[in-house]
């Protein structure tokens, strides 16, 4: 029997090869798809999204599995990828420009019966939009690559993973400081290819709390691999914004926006984090 990573890196690879007949039987007859908003597609309705996906992202447009979390007790996996496309229709309001972008999406799928049943993804589209503002905007992606070798000290299994995490977004939301983040961070942390203090990484998660009263992060999903000391994450952060917050202004709302991070641990502290906010849902809600 396969494994969920051999199946979802030879569904990503059909995608690319534009083989529809072969990307169908991975997936259940019925899948759900989005972010926030789930639609619920059968296979006709699936092949139909994703051609016009090519007639927006240009023929070209290809899905790089960077790295893949594997969680068997789950039935769920999170996948980095990297989506390298030339825009050729209209997009966000911006229009062709011939320029080739590549941007990230960390994607979480959820398998049935070793078929695809349901996909959550979060694209890096401020990225995206960064880069088709100037001809000079380029982005060095910043890949996860293979595992490193890491020390067997304070290794942690899988539901140990779990535990940690839950341990550090309690912490997150009740008492947010570098006191209280030292127990699960390494005193440096990479946050998406930059190197920070452990003190400008609480100041990173704090900027966005005092800008939303009662700002609570909730977990949606969490998967763990003991091997590779990996784990990702589906949270949704919740509350009022009392301050300008991605460009747009406060006007009484409440939210609700998912964020999608994968952590790399070593030593049982977090070394690495590969984060991406959907930022698009978060202005949607305050813009409806």
């Amino acid at each position: 029997m396969a494994n969920m990573e051999t199946i979802y890196r030879a569904w990503i690879s059909s995608i690319n090869d534009r083989r529809w007949d072969d990307v169908v039987q991975y997936m259940q007859p019925t899948y759900a798809h989005g972010s926030t908003d789930m639609i619920s597609l059968n296979h006709q309705q699936f092949t139909a999204y994703h051609k016009h996906v090519l007639e927006v992202f240009g023929p070209d447009c290809s899905f790089t599995a960077d790295a893949v979390v594997a969680d068997a007790e789950a039935g769920c996996i999170a996948a980095r990828c990297l989506a390298e496309v030339t825009l050729v229709q209209p997009f966000l309001g911006l229009q062709p420009n011939g320029k080739r972008v590549r941007f990230f999406e960390t994607q979480f799928v959820w398998f049935e019966d070793q078929r695809v049943r349901e996909l959550r993804r979060v694209p890096d589209l401020d990225d995206f939009r960064r880069q088709m503002s100037s001809r000079a905007e380029e982005t060095t992606p910043d890949l996860m690559g293979l595992p490193l070798e890491l020390p067997t000290s304070r290794h942690l299994d899988n539901a140990g993973l779990k535990s940690f995490y839950r341990s550090y977004i309690k912490a997150i939301n009740e008492d947010l400081s570098e006191s209280s983040l030292s127990e699960f961070c390494n005193p440096s942390v990479v946050h998406n290819a930059k190197t920070l203090s452990l003190s400008q990484y609480v100041s990173l998660i704090d900027d966005s709390s005092s800008a939303v009263r009662e700002m609570t992060a909730h977990i949606h999903t969490i998967v763990a691999d003991e091997k590779s000391q990996r784990i990702a994450a589906r949270i949704e952060w919740s509350g009022e914004p009392i301050k300008t917050l991605a460009g747009i202004d406060p006007n009484g709302r409440s939210v609700r926006f998912p964020e999608h991070v994968i952590y790399q641990l070593e030593a049982g502290k977090i070394a690495r984090v590969w984060a991406i906010v959907d930022w698009d849902s978060f202005r949607a809600q305050m813009t409806a």
